[in-house]
C-alpha cells in the first residue's frame, strides 16, 4: 500500500458514545506522509493578520486558535499505521503513539481507529475517529 504523499482532509468524524462530531469543519488541513515521517497543518480560512502596531495578546490568541500543527514519525505494517507524535499544537499529544487502520483506494486514503481521549487527558471516554483524505501530490 502506498501512503506516502501529500493528502488533503475531506472529512473527519469523531464518534463518542452515540454522538458523532465533525472535526475540522470549516478548516483546511493537509497531511504529508514521507520517508517514515508525517506532519499536518490545519488552518481556518481568512486568518486575520496582526495589526500594523504589532500583535496584541488577543490577536496572538486568535492566531493560535485558528492554526494547528503536528509532526512525528510513523510506522506502517500492513494496514496498521502508528503515528508517534513528537511535536503538536496540543501538548497532550507529544510523546503519544496513535494507532489506526489505513486503506488506500486510488487517490483516497481512509484512516480510522479508536481515539484514546482518556489516555490523552481529553475526556472521560475514548472515541472512534474516521478521516478521509484525497491525494494532492505524490
Amino acid at each position: 500500500m502506498r501512503i506516502e504523499g501529500r493528502w488533503e482532509l475531506l472529512s473527519a468524524d469523531l464518534t463518542i458514545g452515540d454522538k458523532t462530531y465533525p472535526c475540522g469543519a470549516g478548516r483546511y488541513m493537509v497531511k504529508e506522509i514521507r520517508a517514515g515521517r508525517f506532519n499536518f497543518f490545519s488552518a481556518a480560512p481568512q486568518r486575520a493578520p496582526f495589526p500594523p502596531t504589532g500583535p496584541t495578546p488577543e490577536a496572538r490568541l486568535a492566531a493560535a486558535e485558528s492554526f494547528d500543527a503536528g509532526a512525528g514519525t510513523y510506522t506502517l505494517d500492513g494496514e496498521r499505521y502508528v503515528e508517534s507524535v513528537e511535536f503538536c499544537s496540543y501538548p497532550n499529544y507529544v510523546g503519544a503513539d496513535l494507532a489506526f487502520t489505513v486503506r488506500v483506494d486510488g487517490d483516497t486514503l481512509v484512516q480510522e481507529g479508536e481515539y484514546p481521549l482518556t489516555r490523552l487527558g481529553l475526556g472521560p471516554v475514548d472515541g472512534y475517529l474516521i478521516e478521509t483524505y484525497r491525494r494532492i501530490e505524490d
